[in-house]
């Protein structure tokens, strides 16, 4: 009897534990926090990209000088979604960018934005769910995201056309 207390406790302290770990996971690591998630013109944090910042910094204002179209589609799980549309040319292949965890289109898809306008293409940044202007509060990486991506093409192909090519690009999380 005196043993089976001493496992009803270790059992109600370990689910008491994961639980605990559960909370702590979702609402820091998937939650949206305003705080956490980096400013758009800013160079990643860290050693390794420090000798690198102010070139990634003049790419961000390169892509500022562009005229941009903010353009709103509507999730299938329901969220209010925002990307930012650059137009080059009639009929120009269109890229669209996805961005990584806590980060976004503008701070890392600058490069591929440079790299696609030189080649004549139309350019869509995408905020992805719980990021910018887009809604949401939780990221799901790639449960939903890869739903959304499917939705951003839908938009491309009604709005160009199916004849339209697309490039999708993406950084880490926007990447997968």
């Amino acid at each position: 009897r005196y043993m089976r207390m001493i496992w009803l406790w270790i059992v109600i302290g370990c689910g008491i534990l994961f639980l605990a770990v559960l909370y702590g996971v979702f609402f820091f690591a998937f939650r949206k926090n305003k705080a956490s998630v980096m400013e758009e013109r800013s160079a990643p944090p860290g050693k390794a990209y420090a000798p690198h910042a102010e070139k990634i910094l003049r790419g961000i204002d390169g892509v500022l000088e562009h005229k941009h179209e903010d353009i709103y589609i509507t999730s299938r799980d329901g969220l209010r979604l925002h990307g930012k549309y650059y137009h080059q040319a009639d009929g120009a292949p269109l890229t669209i960018f996805m961005h990584g965890y806590r980060s976004g289109a503008l701070r890392d898809g600058n490069g591929a934005f440079h790299m696609s306008w030189r080649r004549g293409y139309n350019v869509l940044f995408v905020d992805q769910r719980a990021h910018g202007l887009s809604g949401g509060r939780v990221m799901t990486f790639g449960i939903k995201e890869r739903y959304d991506c499917l939705d951003w093409i839908q938009y491309a192909n009604e709005r160009f056309g199916v004849d339209t090519p697309i490039l999708l690009m993406g950084v880490s999380m926007g990447a997968s």
